[in-house]
């Protein structure tokens, strides 16, 4: 009986191993990876509104004036002709205010 071909060194043994596990790993990219079957779609509707930019000039610099706060919450507002006003707990002073 002839034992041509059965005998295998550890070199041929690596190689043909190798190029199974190359070719196997280039079926399943093949198969499995290029493929988009397992590719999420989703769809959606959005809305959004253009909103024109507003041009802003000083014409006069803030004076707030001199303020205290109160018990509660409140606000000081300066309106465009330069007076000011306050609402909630907020104590505005009369010493270093000057109205425009």
């Amino acid at each position: 009986m002839s034992d041509r071909g059965l005998k295998m060194n550890a070199s041929t043994f690596l190689r043909k191993n190798f190029r199974l596990t190359v070719l196997a790993s280039v079926f399943a990219f093949g198969a499995f990876g290029a493929s988009n079957s397992f590719a999420a779609e989703v769809t959606a509707q959005s809305t959004g509104t253009v909103i024109q930019p507003i041009a802003i000039s000083n014409t006069s610099d803030l004076a707030f004036g001199k303020f205290a706060p109160g018990t509660t919450v409140g606000t000081v507002t300066i309106n465009t002709t330069g007076t000011r006003s306050a609402t909630g707990g907020v104590n505005l002073s009369s010493i270093g205010w000057r109205s425009q």
